[in-house]
């Protein structure tokens, strides 16, 4: 739930505010710790907004405490940490979906630093698409624009989705180390590699 929870805090904003606003969300329930899916679900909107959450973010926070919560009528929760430890991949993608709030992004991330998967590729991820073009293309990361990115599979009618998986195809059953290369690739903290290496 923390990660989780974490992940939908960090949406959209810089690092150091999301940082701020979570601790903001940690310090506004008594005890110390992160909070429960029951504090959160306990919790008045208002003193969620007070922290600095939008309305959108107290209402995704919300879903997923329920998700991890026993139904009224008591069924199982849709989220289990021990369930999730032992998903596949694609199923745990799916799952996590299923809550209002988390999307591909989000369910990725939480897959590769929550759970420490080893084979996740993130296609939706923009730093992710502007690494991969410059290790597999040979474009400098400084030349690689919007418009580059949305080349990359015009030329044979593959979405760039589709560009991606073929690509990472080399890095199978590790791709989310070939994610880490790229994204170092991407911000600048590594030179690029001959991608025949």
């Amino acid at each position: 739930f923390e990660s989780l929870a974490s992940g939908i805090i960090y949406q959209q904003v810089t690092w150091r505010a999301a940082k701020k606003i979570q601790e903001r969300f940690i310090s506004a329930f008594s005890h110390s710790g992160f909070p429960t899916p029951q504090d959160v679900l306990k919790a008045d909107h208002t003193q969620l907004r007070e922290v600095g959450l939008s309305r959108r973010k107290v209402e995704y926070l919300k879903s997923l405490a329920q998700a991890f919560l026993s139904n009224d009528d008591g069924s199982p929760p849709l989220l289990s940490d021990n369930e999730l430890k032992i998903m596949p991949n694609e199923e745990a993608t799916r799952k996590l979906c299923q809550v209002k709030g988390i999307g591909p992004w989000t369910a990725h991330m939480y897959l590769m630093f929550a759970l420490k998967r080893v084979d996740i590729l993130p296609t939706g991820d923009l730093v992710l698409r502007k690494g991969m073009t410059a290790h597999f293309t040979g474009v400098p990361i400084h030349e690689i624009d919007a418009k580059t990115l949305a080349g990359l599979g015009q030329a044979d009618e593959i979405t760039q989705h589709d560009r991606l998986v073929e690509w990472a195809a080399v890095w199978e059953p590790f791709r989310s180390y070939g994610v880490w290369y790229c994204w170092r690739l991407a911000e600048g903290l590594i030179q690029p590699k001959n991608n025949e290496e």
